[in-house]
């Protein structure tokens, strides 16, 4: 049995078309300075009764919420990310940011060999708070936290995919992971 014993290679990549007819993402980009990830659903169960007594429970899904914990954050880098602006050497804050929806992708080390790679589709991603902390005795770092909600596409209802490299079959989609956004089953992959 595998266990998750690392992450990294944190890469993402601006959606740029999500409809019906056609799904498209902009240039892969890395983020570096990966610490951690969080992944979670939102989700709700909903009971129908009948006779008494529960008949039927269904599982209704709204959404993953992420929280990504980075060492650093350039903050051209994270305009980008956020829909913030960057001009002229300055990251600007806006009450009303234009929010870019982008696809995340990274791996994570499994303790029996290889990697499990992760595929989340359509978010958006924001920094809700900066910190900073005076030198003292010993010198105390700081990380950066972006929290985003990912929901599934338009164009086909996908969330999120992982895959291991331990299972042939995933070579040739795993082979690209970083340098197209992965679309498997149904379609081949989403254009560049």
């Amino acid at each position: 049995m595998a266990r998750l014993i690392g992450c990294k290679d944190l890469h993402f990549a601006p959606l740029t078309t999500d409809t019906s007819s056609g799904l498209t993402y902009g240039t892969i980009k890395k983020i570096p300075s990966l610490v951690a990830i969080d992944i979670k659903d939102s989700s709700d169960s909903v009971v129908f009764y009948s006779d008494d007594v529960a008949e039927q429970t269904i599982n209704t899904f709204a959404n993953k919420e992420v929280t990504i914990e980075l060492g650093y954050l350039d903050p051209k880098l994270e305009a980008e990310i956020t829909g913030q602006k960057y001009e002229n050497g300055v990251f600007i804050q806006e009450a009303t940011p234009a929010s870019k929806e982008l696809a995340l992708m990274f791996k994570a080390e499994l303790s029996t060999g290889g990697y499990q790679y992760v595929c989340l589709y359509k978010g958006v991603l924001k920094r809700d708070e900066s910190a900073y902390k005076t030198k003292e005795e010993s010198i105390e770092g700081q990380t950066v936290k972006l929290t985003g909600i990912f929901s599934p596409l338009a164009n086909n209802g996908r969330v999120f995919i992982k895959a291991n490299d331990s299972d042939s079959d995933n070579s040739t989609l795993i082979g690209k992971w970083f340098t197209e956004v992965p679309k498997t089953i149904g379609g081949g992959r989403a254009k560049q």
